[in-house]
């Protein structure tokens, strides 16, 4: 799915889209930017809309509304007869009657759909000619009006049903006026069992989950807070006891379109279902759907409600039959599992790469952040000067693009994070009043990026590598041949990702080059201890990152935004020891008639094991995690003396077996050859020389 849209967060965040255009007509083409007119909406205030835009395009009122349908969608800037005729057709293919009310203004239906995201549908006004068109937003069930939901009476008592302390009668009521059927069917899933004993396996093709919590909630470019079981919410996990945070992918799998989950303990352990009924469990259907949507498992809600809720709530809430259900849906765990790369820029603003190199850059224009042709990613920023109160002027990130499918969260005010359909990250964060943005990139793009945040292959040296190819020595680069490096990686007018839809950005970044040539930094500030910020300053900005903290607050002459920058570069330093590699062993089984002490299979981890009494352990009672992802010693087992006799009774018997089978053997063998030797020296007896 491809799409326009901006988001704004102060200094102006912007994430767009943009799509190879032909043609000058707005037929078919409505949000589209052609070369010399325009069919996006931003063309009525810009001017610069193609002539037939008013005949071909239209907008919607609400733009979004749920997949249920049954909304009605007023259609802007379309008035007809009270009497006329319209006519709706969604997707291409599903046709509705429109209705027109008495002032004359039109309406479409939003049908019930199977699919969340854009959907393209036009009207026609005569039955026969389809030629305006539009778009709306079908959003996930939970995003339904509550007018048209089914309420629960006492959801507390649904939610919970089946844990302790949690039974009697369910009910839930609904507005019988807006269902004309006289009969609505209410199934539980009874051979659910058996109806997945013949479904295609899944969880092969899963990823695998983060092997600590602080991996999980760090990789936000794969991974999103499972809202039944949050750590920022009081860690109220009633479906997963024992645990204090759970994580879900946010993409599906590519081939079943199913999904994963992970939770984690106090201690910041991956907990598996081998080890506790409220460990990680993976989904069949994935929560948001997968595209082509349309049928199961890949219809958004609904799949994941038949497929993997609805059979939680009767094998391990309203039976006892949870370990059914847990043989279906097992942990995957995390030896598979390879922690993003970052890179930062923040503050004034200065990098850091992905490789780890730190840099100021203080360029005016747009720039590559990040270029993998190979991968197909763009990501491009915008900078421009903020006046400050003062009237002096500083940096800030200003906007960000790439032109691929993308989630857009909001988990708190003053943070943005963008997913791409990649595996991709960018989130944005405010710090008083200043910007950072990090990129998180999975390792499929190791040794596939180029731009200002450098090459991602281990080796910070070639990090500052110029558009052109040029190689600049991070050793020993002056400050000016860093800004030389910086500005090289500007866009071009043809491969710009951004929307020009005001003048202020036309006239600033649309027509002029997209590196102001024109405009020199202070590359360096000094600290004259005549200054009476410095003193301020210097007991503020201590540690790792004082440099960017000094070089901010010297420039805006404001201690505030020195400390924000520290803290974004504390912030950042942090996520990068929260993505550090770590090494899992796997799973290890508790011996039958035995125990397990520990459920951590990191490496160094030391699990130890003994038997219940009446029993011996036979392997190992201790196994420690090694750096190349193995285990010492033998998996233990427990048997009991008469089992222990039995076995080496029957060893004692199979050797001896064994034993007259091979004497048997050579003896056959020794026969053989003596028959064969035989006859040959009668023949020759027989035939003399």
């Amino acid at each position: 799915m491809r799409g326009n849209f901006k988001i704004f967060c102060l200094s102006g965040l912007l994430i767009v889209f943009s799509y190879n255009t032909a043609g000058q007509t707005c037929r078919g083409r409505c949000g589209d930017v052609l070369e010399k007119c325009s069919c996006h909406a931003t063309c009525m205030s810009l001017m610069s809309c193609c002539a037939d835009y008013n005949q071909s395009c239209f907008q919607v009122m609400p733009y979004s509304s749920s997949m249920l349908g049954g909304k009605a969608l007023r259609i802007l800037g379309l008035d007809l007869h009270p009497h006329g005729q319209l006519l709706c057709r969604f997707k291409g293919e599903i046709l509705r009657d429109g209705f027109i009310d008495a002032d004359g203004r039109a309406y479409c239906i939003s049908p019930l759909l199977y699919e969340t995201g854009w959907i393209p549908f036009d009207v026609s006004t005569d039955g026969i000619k389809f030629d305006r068109s539009a778009q709306y937003f079908s959003v996930h069930p939970s995003k339904a009006d509550p007018a048209y939901k089914v309420t629960l009476v006492n959801a507390t008592q649904w939610q919970y049903y089946g844990t302790p302390n949690v039974a009697g009668r369910l009910e839930f009521t609904w507005n019988s006026s807006l269902i004309s059927a006289e009969k609505v069917n209410i199934e539980l899933c009874l051979k659910w069992d058996v109806l997945e004993e013949n479904l295609p396996n899944f969880l092969n093709e899963l990823i695998d989950c983060p092997c600590t919590l602080a991996q999980a909630r760090a990789d936000t470019g794969r991974f999103h807070t499972d809202y039944s079981c949050d750590i920022e919410r009081g860690s109220v996990c009633t479906y997963h006891p024992g645990c204090v945070h759970c994580v879900r992918a946010i993409h599906a799998s590519p081939i079943h379109g199913s999904g994963q989950q992970c939770c984690y303990d106090s201690t910041g352990a991956l907990v598996l279902t081998g080890d506790s009924v409220g460990g990680s469990t993976p989904d069949r259907a994935h929560d948001w759907g997968s595209p082509p949507y349309i049928k199961p498992p890949r219809v958004p809600g609904y799949s994941h409600w038949l497929y993997d809720v609805m059979s939680f709530y009767y094998c391990c809430l309203w039976s006892p039959h949870c370990h059914i259900y847990l043989k279906r849906r097992p942990s995957s765990g995390c030896q598979n599992y390879r922690p993003p790369r970052a890179g930062v820029v923040l503050g004034d603003p200065h990098f850091i790469t992905f490789d780890g190199l730190r840099y100021t850059f203080n360029g005016k224009g747009e720039y590559y952040l990040v270029s993998s042709p190979a991968k197909g990613l763009s990501v491009q920023a915008r900078t421009e000067q903020v006046k400050l109160k003062n009237g002096e002027s500083t940096f800030e990130v200003n906007g960000l693009s790439e032109s691929t499918r993308v989630y857009v969260f909001s988990p708190s005010p003053g943070k943005v994070t963008v997913i791409f359909s990649s595996g991709v990250g960018v989130e944005v964060r405010l710090y008083e009043g200043t910007m950072a943005v990090t990129v998180l990139l999975p390792g499929e793009f190791y040794n596939h990026t180029q731009g200002l945040f450098g090459s991602m292959n281990s080796d910070p040296s070639d990090d500052l590598t110029t558009q052109l190819g040029e190689v600049i020595s991070s050793a020993d680069a002056t400050l000016e041949e860093i800004f030389t490096f910086g500005a090289s990686w500007n866009i071009s007018k043809n491969s710009s990702l951004f929307t020009y839809d005001s003048e202020h950005l036309l006239d600033t970044y649309n027509i002029p080059p997209s590196h102001d040539p024109t405009f020199v930094p202070a590359f360096t500030l000094p600290e004259s201890l005549d200054d009476p910020l410095v003193a301020d300053m210097l007991t503020m900005c201590y540690g790792e990152g004082s440099q960017f903290c000094k070089y901010d607050t010297l420039t805006t002459r404001d201690l505030t935004v020195g400390n924000a920058t520290l803290k974004a570069y504390q912030k950042h330093q942090a996520l990068l020891h929260a993505l550090k590699p770590v090494v899992s062993c796997g799973w290890l089984p508790t011996p039958r008639n035995g125990r397990k002490n520990g459920t951590d299979y990191l490496e160094v981890s030391t699990l130890s094991f003994a038997c219940n009494k009446g029993y011996i352990m036979y392997g190992s009672a201790e196994r420690t995690c090694l750096s190349d992802g193995t285990w010492t010693g033998d998996q233990p087992f427990c048997i009991t003396d008469d089992e222990v006799g039995f076995v080496l009774g029957a060893v004692g018997s199979l050797l001896a077996l064994v034993t007259v089978g091979i004497i048997i053997s050579l003896q056959n063998r020794k026969q053989k050859s003596e028959r064969k030797d035989k006859p040959i020296q009668m023949v020759n007896q027989q035939q003399p020389c």
